[in-house]
């Protein structure tokens, strides 16, 4: 007889294929009504991306082909991460009525939230991908190794949106925080611009910067076809801290979670 006790994956990802179905229909609502559809994150993202690659590939006198590929990881990265922080204290709050009225665990909404955000990575990377295709004439086995980075950017994400959102939904300050946070950190982090231009001397405070780190386990092995090894094993450590932290940050505070919503 089958047991009905859920799985390890079922305990941390509750209702996921419930949470991945809503999570596709909020896309599909975003969109709803144009005629390109999602496709609209493909141009915008493109736009932008070819505009930082003109203005800064010049600066730096970097080879537009690697410029380009380096950009369009970066921004697409950052934009995943940047979106998941500063939104993930409004997570539950935006779906309380479904809350309230389904039998839902209360992580199913963030587990939906972070879904969107995901997809909307999925599709950021469209634009990369056919840059890599044409910029990177020799992609070797290595360049494989960036899908565990992603795989990492995920879990970090997710690890993060559980924290997030657990405070969230009692001080209404934290999304605002967050925002000049990551404004701050966007700066400091070599999303469109090279760690190479801060000279050896500046150089070294980005490695002490996570989200560094987090880009550099998905752009390593594509641009420079080799696995940086200490950026993989400080963002795997990191992701599996801030999840693990996560869970238990949440799992303190979710008898309470209802409460502060009322």
């Amino acid at each position: 007889m089958a047991s009905s006790k859920p799985n390890v994956f079922g305990r941390l990802f509750p209702k996921w294929d419930l949470a991945f179905d809503l999570a596709w229909q909020d896309i599909k609502d975003r969109f709803s009504r144009t005629v390109l559809g999602p496709f609209w994150i493909v141009i915008s993202n493109a736009m932008l991306v070819i505009g930082i690659t003109i203005v800064f590939g010049a600066l730096f006198k970097t080879p537009i082909a690697d410029f380009l590929v380096y950009v369009s990881l970066g921004i697409a990265l950052w934009t995943f991460l940047s979106t998941v922080m500063t939104g993930a204290s409004s997570y539950l709050e935006s779906g309380k009525n479904i809350l309230f009225t389904y039998n839902v665990p209360w992580s199913m909404q963030i587990t939906r939230k972070v879904f969107v955000e995901g997809i909307v990575l999925a599709i950021h990377l469209l634009v990369a991908i056919p840059v890599i295709l044409i910029a990177q004439k020799d992609l070797g086995v290595v360049s494989f190794m960036a899908i565990p980075g992603i795989f990492t950017n995920l879990m970090f994400a997710y690890g993060l949106a559980l924290i997030i959102a657990s405070y969230g939904v009692r001080y209404s300050d934290l999304s605002h925080a967050l925002e000049s946070i990551m404004l701050f950190l966007f700066l400091f982090t070599p999303v469109f611009w090279l760690e190479s231009a801060l000279g050896p001397t500046r150089s070294a405070f980005v490695h002490y910067n996570p989200l560094f780190h987090f880009l550099e386990v998905v752009r390593g092995p594509i641009l420079d076809q080799g696995i940086p090894l200490d950026s993989f094993i400080i963002a795997t450590t990191v992701s599996v801290g801030v999840l693990t932290l996560g869970i238990f940050i949440y799992s303190k505070r979710r008898s309470k979670i209802g409460m502060w919503m009322q």
